[in-house]
């Protein structure tokens, strides 16, 4: 077995602790960052906008052929347009 030069041991080792606290501090720093910046705050209003229908030119496609409405089953319509 080699004998481990003991100023390389002493290097990595050094090295080692050093970039797992460089981790923990970059880490702490951007998760503290993250938790306080946010776009919204518990104050704000969001409006959301639904546009109205646009001119009805085909009179012919505005039928719901009467079996469209089924509670429950949600790809068919529930009501409101």
């Amino acid at each position: 077995m080699k004998k481990v030069n003991k100023k390389k041991l002493l290097i990595s080792l050094l090295l080692v602790v050093c970039i797992i606290t460089c981790n923990f501090v970059v880490l702490g720093t951007y998760s503290k960052v993250n938790a306080t910046t946010s776009p919204f705050d518990n104050n704000d209003i969001v409006y959301m906008v639904l546009t109205d229908r646009f001119y009805d030119g085909d009179y012919s496609n505005n039928g719901t052929l009467g079996n469209e409405y089924r509670p429950g089953e949600l790809k068919y319509t529930q009501g409101g347009d």
